[in-house]
C-alpha cells in the first residue's frame, strides 16, 4: 500500500508539473465570407485591428495611437500591439497589457472561393486552458469572436449600416448635365422642375421619389444625375431635350447604405458602399444613387439629410 501511495504521489506531481510548466500550442478559428486582401487589411492594418483587438476595440480614439503602420498603443503606453507579418497570410501579433507579454498567431485559410477560415495560434500551459486564467489569452479568444461580429456589424466596419435589397421602383425619368458648383442647387432644382413637367406631358404617375447621385468635374463644376420614379407611364422609350427613361429589373440586386449626415458628405457613404462592393466580391451594373422620399431636401451643401442610398449591382 506504501508503495501504491508513493507511486500515486508522483504521478499526481508529474502531472501537476507537466500542467503548469509545459506549454504547447492551442488553435481556435471562426470562418467568414470574403476575399484575400479584404482580410490582410483587417488583420494587417493597425486601424482595422484595433476595431477587433481587445482592448483596443472599446477605447476612445483619443486613447490609442498608431506608429509604423504596424503598431497600435494606448497613450499611456501600459497597451501595445505590434504586427510582425510572417508572410502574406499569417501574422503574429506582439500583444503587451500592463507588465504581461504574449505572442499570438492569426492565419488565413482559403476553404472555398468565398469562405476563409481565420486561426489563431496561441501556447498555454493546461491549467491556463482548462481554467481560462491567463488573461492575455482570455482577450485573444474574445478577440477573435469580435473579429467574426465584425463581418456582420457594417456600421463598425465601415461607418455606416449596410445591407442589401432589390429593385422596387423600375422606372424613372433621368437626366444628367455638368453644372457650375456656384450654380448647382438652382441647377438641380430647375432640372427636377423639367422631369417633372415630362411625367405630365407622359400621363406617367410620378410617385414623389427623386433619384441624386453627383461627380466633381474639375475644380469648379459637378456633373449631376438626377431621376424622378415614374408609374403607369404610356411608353416604355423616351428621349427628349436631354430627358430620357431608364428602367431597372424588378428585384434585381442592390446594396442598400442608411446616411444621415449634411448633404454635401454623401459621398463617404457611397465610398463605404463601393468598399463592401469590393470586399464581397460584387459587381456593379449601374451608378449609384440616393434615392429621397420627402420634398424637404432643398440641395444646401450643409443640410442635414437623411437617405437611403443605392448600388445596382448584378
Amino acid at each position: 500500500m506504501k508503495k501504491i501511495g508513493i507511486v500515486l504521489i508522483i504521478l499526481i506531481l508529474g502531472v501537476l508539473i507537466y500542467s503548469t510548466f509545459f506549454y504547447k500550442l492551442y488553435t481556435e478559428n471562426i470562418k467568414i465570407y470574403g476575399n484575400t486582401p479584404y482580410l490582410q487589411d483587417v488583420l494587417n492594418q493597425p486601424k482595422k485591428v484595433a476595431l477587433w483587438q481587445v482592448p483596443f476595440n472599446v477605447m476612445d480614439s483619443t486613447q490609442v495611437r498608431y506608429t509604423n503602420n504596424d503598431s497600435v498603443y494606448t497613450i499611456d503606453r501600459k497597451n501595445s500591439l505590434k504586427i510582425l507579418p510572417v508572410n502574406t497570410l499569417s501574422y503574429i501579433y506582439n500583444i503587451k497589457i500592463d507588465n504581461r507579454e504574449k505572442e499570438f498567431i492569426y492565419t488565413i485559410f482559403k476553404d472555398s472561393p468565398s469562405v476563409y477560415s481565420i486561426t489563431l495560434g496561441y501556447k498555454n500551459n493546461l491549467i491556463g486552458e482548462l481554467f481560462n486564467n491567463n488573461t492575455l489569452v482570455n482577450n485573444a479568444k474574445e478577440s477573435l469572436k469580435n473579429l467574426e461580429d465584425l463581418f456582420i456589424d457594417t456600421k463598425k466596419m465601415y461607418g455606416y449600416t449596410i445591407t442589401m435589397a432589390m429593385v422596387e421602383d423600375t422606372s424613372c425619368l433621368y437626366k444628367s448635365a455638368t453644372v457650375a458648383n456656384t450654380n448647382k442647387k438652382v441647377a438641380i432644382n430647375n432640372m427636377y422642375t423639367e422631369l417633372e413637367m415630362c411625367a405630365k406631358k407622359l400621363n406617367a404617375s410620378y410617385n414623389g421619389t427623386k433619384m441624386y447621385y453627383q461627380q466633381p468635374y474639375g475644380n469648379d463644376s459637378t456633373t449631376v444625375y438626377l431621376g424622378i420614379v415614374i408609374n403607369n407611364a404610356n411608353t416604355t422609350y423616351y428621349m427628349q431635350d436631354g430627358i430620357s427613361m431608364k428602367h431597372m429589373p424588378y428585384k434585381k440586386n442592390l446594396i442598400m447604405g442608411y446616411y444621415q449626415g449634411a448633404f454635401n458628405e454623401m459621398q463617404k457613404c457611397f465610398l463605404a458602399m463601393l468598399e463592401f462592393k469590393t470586399n464581397n466580391q460584387l459587381v456593379s451594373m449601374a451608378l449609384p444613387f440616393a434615392k429621397f422620399t420627402t420634398n424637404g431636401i432643398n440641395f444646401d451643401e450643409n443640410q442635414i439629410i437623411q437617405c437611403n442610398l443605392y448600388y445596382p449591382i448584378f
